[in-house]
């Protein structure tokens, strides 16, 4: 029993000389055991004679054990390496594959596996039962992801070998420190989990990390171990539990050899490492190699394996190279990179880096953003292609952020015709059969919440259209249909079948459900659900549409998902199938399966650019390498969170004496392996860039490995600076026709702004014109052509308002205009709005849910019912006690809550809190419109006073002729005034209009010339108008118009104390005093406010001086001036009413500072404003 080490730096061919060895001793073996004779050197085998493996342990099996991504590729190169092209005794395994290989031959116990889902359901199960043992984990384990934290801790306790009882030496270490409180708590928690996980998988599975360990057990009865060579190749080193495995075969397999990187790096050579037990400097660039072989000669020695002599590839025991690595022979640069890189001093290279072709060896180039950066390595694939005659395969690319740069490679691929095949796995939270379960468990959980119901409906599964979806939502949010009795209550004609087909549906999950039920019938009733609902057979259909569209990768993933979900739903059952659970619980541990999840896809061809992550790819022929993203924040790696054991914890407890993952000073070390291992795989050409913008805007800097590429390679710089191949030209970077019209759509709109026009730009122009005219001299028709059209037409689009029709108007509108003062009021604001919502009819669906406005409504309607009790009781406004005002509004809005909105008033505790607070709003303003009263000469005439309807006490309406003369168009308005008050005095009747409003809104001259604001102006017009008819000879004046605020303002103490007011119920009455204008006239005003003193007036918006008079404010109006606000009032509707009937439709709101007629308007997503293209505005002071 022996073993080797087989040395060799990146490139030198170390993998290649193992598979010719094995080739050879594998054939000497077969043609011994078969006694078949040699053929000297015209063997067609090649196969060396038995002097060449004189001295070589024989065995009747050969095995390599690579890496399970390098299974392929490797079994691929053996069987191309072998004279016959194919093999009989050699076998290319897995550490997973071993471990079913020695269990079928050992006859170990069949203990079921558990992988990232079956250990993720455990501990969501246990989290439910020892929640209140784990003070600090425990409140966390129903968030989102931290099962997952908690079994990723659980699985690299049990790949380093720890125990629950190891785990007491790493809490001693923290509690000694005396400032780690958090980590002991953890560490505690961490360790109660850890032993109640070992406690329930005992006997009963076994995890894949102890697999292994039980792997290590079983070899010692395992005939194929002891009749087999071993070579373990393309690891980088091993973790603790592989290290036992490694050390049994070493003990009964003939031989063992390991293939390692190392090349000279400053660092000790093999020979120190069994002299000293040491692996050398964590720092040192090789220090992993050194490690596992420290780590596997300590365990052979004390196993009594003999080490035989190592092999040392490319260079001899003191690790000076002898020669140059074959990867690398005709390529001088990659040869320097691999001898130098991260090694110090820094050796730059001082040949040429491109050859006579001008084919370079090795680039940095920077870009202005990460998609720019993807752009310029396509079009240097595509001239490399061109160029030289390279196939897809023979390119790689990898990334330290593939979240960063997954979209953009796709995208700018498939823009230029370069097949590849990323290589992530994906998560399938959001896939509509997982959101479908979770939606269906969510209406059994939630007991048919409006929510569950449409997350399930909105997915596809359900035997419902699209169409229908959506009448039945309407219908639902309408009426607001939730819980499942409402769901067992018919619908209308129309959607009672969609309802009842629904209904049905559930029928697997409902029927002879039980409280309590096990995991086990949850999940058998899921299953017959989904069998119910054809689940599998859709989720093939709509595979079959992606793979006929050619998305094959989501072809793949729709394939996929339905395998996925049938194994973790028979974990579920196999695990947890006798445990009783609820529907809450039962749904979070499908969420916790569904988390663990990971589809991954194969290439869809031969011929494919590979794109992975830079330290997880492993990548094996390439002859171009791109690297990308080769800024500060992926080289090195950004240090993570660590999961429940943090980054600085894991420095800290590296003191402790138990081997954890590496902390982030570590892992960076070994980073820099990773990247020499990758950055020395290309034999023809590297390239790596950088961006100096990220996708989410943030600048970024280069690495420090850029850096260190740029000593290395002076001869990459041009004038000192890295590349930036964006500058050239822009004829330099189209690689086809098609590819131009990206860039023509992005210069023809700066082209339309002027960006060219001047003396500096006029290159860029000239490029542009003529990329631009090349696509459009293409073929008539073609489809560039057209492209070139449409762009151009997009790039000189100017928004200009365009009206209706002068037929389409008439259509629309006829030869009036009709409706309340608010349609022209929001014509004010904007003629779209008016359009969309009284020309096209548009409107908001219906929604059983208690808006602000709503609120109003309810108010604004009562305390109309207010005054009408008030008659009934026999009272006035002046009359009744605060008791009676209280009891009265509580009644009115009781009454008025069975019947508002299908009683949603009752419907929630939400909406019996607004009840009690809209009866202290109400309550609140009638107090205050009470003392209004008193301290007034005005006595209420109406309330609720019609104007241009039919009901009997209505007065005349508002009629405008539109054009001149009494005939042709006009605009007939019709509305309600809130409240009119009089006072009448010996010749006059003076008049008060009274609009109540739930919100701050005061009037404003400048709004009324506007438009924006008349109805007051209106109300108190169409009144007067109707009293001097009813009233001849007396004069009839305006003496107010106010808004009257239904609202229970805060009044904070400090404001009471320096206000000077001692009455808190006077400040709130101040607040609620009404807004508005009045006529200023000493008069009028002693008649609304008889309580006038100096200051402010709490009955009216006004100040007084001292010697009684009213201080001069905007709000006051004369005669005259009333008549002028009428004036421009009603000329202002008489415009509106004619650019209604003339088609005036354009988009052009209201906006001045916070003033913003689009912010609550519910067309703002329909109107298609766009203030970026020319020609749109908006009007008012703020211009955009």
């Amino acid at each position: 029993m022996s073993y080797r080490f087989v040395f060799g730096a990146s490139g030198a061919g170390k993998s290649t000389e193992l598979h010719k060895e094995i080739i050879d001793r594998a054939t000497e073996s077969l043609r011994a055991q078969f006694g078949m004779h040699e053929t000297g050197d015209n063997d067609e085998s090649g196969a060396a004679g038995p002097e060449s493996q004189a001295g070589k342990v024989k065995a009747a099996n050969y095995v390599f054990i690579v890496p399970e991504q390098y299974t392929m590729q490797t079994q691929k190169d053996i069987v191309m390496a072998h004279p016959s092209r194919g093999i009989l005794n050699i076998d290319v395994l897995s550490f997973g594959r071993l471990s079913h290989r020695i269990f079928e031959e050992a006859g170990t116990a069949q203990v079921r596996a558990l992988g990232d889902v079956g250990k993720s359901l455990i501990i969501r199960k246990l989290a439910g039962k020892i929640a209140g043992s784990l003070p600090v984990i425990g409140g966390n384990l129903k968030r989102e992801g931290y099962i997952s934290e908690v079994k990723s801790a659980i699985s690299e306790f049990m790949q380093y070998g720890i125990t629950p009882e190891d785990m007491n030496q790493l809490i001693d270490y923290a509690e000694k420190d005396g400032r780690r409180g958090a980590l002991v708590a953890r560490l505690k928690d961490l360790r109660t989990i850890y032993r109640a996980f070992l406690d329930y998988e005992h006997e009963r599975f076994v995890t894949t990390e102890e697999t292994l360990d039980l792997v290590a057990e079983a070899v010692s009865r395992s005939a194929f171990a002891a009749g087999s060579v071993f070579v373990f190749d393309g690891f980088t080193g091993f973790t603790p539990v592989q290290n036992r495995v490694v050390a049994q075969i070493m003990k009964y397999a003939p031989e063992v050899i390991i293939s390692l990187t190392l090349s000279s790096d400053g660092g000790i050579t093999p020979d120190e490492i069994l002299t000293s037990s040491s692996a050398g400097a964590p720092e040192d660039l090789f220090y992993l190699t050194r490690k596992t072989v420290r780590d596997l000669s300590s365990l052979a020695a004390d196993l009594g394996v003999q080490h035989d002599a190592d092999e040392y590839i490319g260079m001899d025991r003191s690790m000076k190279a002898s020669c140059v690595p074959v990867r690398f022979s005709a390529t001088a640069p990659l040869s320097h990179l691999e001898k130098n890189l991260f090694r110090y001093p820094v050796v730059p290279f001082t040949d040429k880096l491109c050859d006579a072709e001008n084919h370079c060896a090795f680039r940095i180039y920077e870009a202005s953003s990460i998609a720019e950066e993807v752009r310029q390595m396509c079009i240097m694939i595509s001239d490399i292609i061109r160029q030289r005659g390279f196939c897809y395969r023979d390119f790689a690319v990898v990334t330290g952020d593939m979240a960063s740069y997954e979209d953009p490679v796709r995208k700018y691929c498939a823009r230029y015709g370069i097949p590849v095949y990323v290589d992530v796995t994906k998560k399938v939270m959001h896939n509509p059969l997982i959101e479908a379960i979770r939606g269906a468990e969510k209406i059994r959980s939630d007991n048919w919440s409006y929510e569950s119901v449409f997350h399930y409906l909105r997915c596809g599964l359900a035997d419902i259209t699209a169409d229908e979806t959506d009448l039945l939502e309407n219908y639902c949010l309408a009426r607001g249909i939730a819980g499942r009795k409402k769901w067992e209550t018919a619908f209308n004609a129309q959607l009672e079948p969609v309802r009842k087909t629904l209904v049905d549906s559930f029928a697997p999950l409902y029927e002879n459900a039980e409280n309590g039920e096990s995991a086990g019938k949850r999940t058998e009733r899921l299953r017959n659900f989904l069998t119910q609902q054809r689940a599998q057979e859709k989720m093939d259909e709509k595979a079959e549409e992606f793979r006929a569209a050619g998305d094959l990768v989501r072809a793949d993933e729709y394939t996929q998902i339905w395998q996925s979900v049938d194994e973790l739903l028979r974990e579920i059952s196999d695990l947890l199938g006798d445990e009783p659970i609820s529907s809450k619980d039962y749904l979070e541990l499908l969420e916790a399966g569904f988390a663990e999840i990971n589809l991954g896809t194969l290439p869809q061809q031969a011929d494919h650019v590979l794109v992975g992550d830079l330290e997880r790819s492993r990548l094996t022929q390439v002859k171009v390498l791109f690297v990308l993203g080769a800024d500060d924040g992926n080289i090195p790696a950004g240090a993570g969170k660590g999961g429940i054991i943090s980054d600085p914890d894991r420095e800290f407890l590296e003191g402790a004496g138990v081997e954890l993952a590496p902390a982030p000073r570590k892992q960076m070390y070994i980073q820099r392996l990773y990247l020499y291992l990758n950055l020395t795989k290309p034999d023809n050409m590297l390239c790596v860039s950088y961006a100096d913008v990220a996708s989410d805007g943030r600048s970024m800097r280069p690495s420090y490995l850029i850096a260190m590429l740029e000593k290395l390679f002076p001869g990459s710089l041009s004038d000192g600076r890295v590349e930036a191949p964006e500058r050239r030209a822009v004829e330099e970077q189209l690689v086809f026709p098609e590819d131009s019209v990206a860039f023509v759509a992005d210069s023809l709109r700066r082209y339309a702004d002027g960006y060219y026009d001047g003396a500096d730009k006029l290159s860029e122009k000239r490029g542009f014109l003529t990329v631009y005219g090349v696509c459009c001299d293409t073929a008539p028709g073609s489809g560039l052509r057209d492209q070139m059209m449409k762009l151009k037409d997009a790039a000189f689009m100017n928004y200009t308002p365009r009206r209706l029709s002068k037929s389409a108007a008439e259509k629309l509108y006829g030869n009036t205009v009709s409706g309340s003062v608010s349609r022209l009021e929001q014509c004010a604001d904007c003629y779209a709005r008016q359009y969309l919502q009284y020309g096209l009819r548009l409107r908001e669906r219906d929604s059983f849910v208690l808006s602000p406005a709503d609120t109003g409504i309810v108010l604004h309607d009562a305390l109309n019912m207010f005054s009408r009790e008030l008659i009934k009781e026999g009272l006035t406004w002046k009359s009744f006690s605060r008791e009676q005002g209280e009891a009265i509004s509580s009644h009115i809005l009781d009454e008025g809550a069975e019947i508002y909105g299908d009683r949603i008033l009752h419907s929630t505790a939400r909406s019996t809190y607004l009840l009690a607070r809209m009866k202290r709003v109400l309550a609140r303003t009638v107090d205050t419109l009470q003392y209004q009263e008193r301290s007034s000469s005005f006595e209420p005439y109406a309330f609720e006073l019609p104007f241009g309807t039919t009901e009997p006490e209505s007065i005349d309406g508002v009629k405008i002729f539109l054009d001149e003369g009494s005939g042709g168009r006009a605009m007939f308005l019709r509305g309600r005034i809130d409240r009119v008050d009089v006072c009448r005095g010996e010749n006059a009747t003076y008049v008060k209009i009274i609009d109540y409003k739930s919100g701050n809104r005061d009037l404003s001259l400048d709004k009324i010339n506007e438009g924006r604001q008349l109805q007051l102006v209106v109300y108190m017009t169409e009144f007067m108008e109707n009293m001097a008819k009813h009233e001849p000879g007396r004069g009839v004046v305006p003496a107010a118009m106010f808004y009257c605020r239904l609202q229970d303002p805060l009044i904070e103490e400090t404001a009471r104390v320096t206000s000077g007011v001692e009455d808190i119920e006077d400040e709130r009455r101040r607040m609620l005093r009404p807004t508005g204008m009045l006529m200023n006239d000493g008069t009028v005003i002693s008649l609304l406010d008889t309580t006038a003193g100096s200051g402010s007036s709490e009955v009216i918006p006004v100040s007084y001086k001292k010697d009684g008079t009213v201080s001069a404010s905007a709000r006051l109006y004369t005669s005259e001036s009333f008549d002028g606000i009428r004036d421009n009032a009603y000329g202002k509707m008489k415009e509106m009413g004619r650019g209604i009937l003339d088609g005036r439709i354009e988009t052009e709101p209201f906006r001045d500072g916070n003033d913003d007629a689009c912010r609550y308007c519910p067309y703002r997503n329909a109107c298609g404003l766009d203030l970026r293209i020319p020609g749109s505005r908006t009007k008012g002071g703020k211009k955009d």
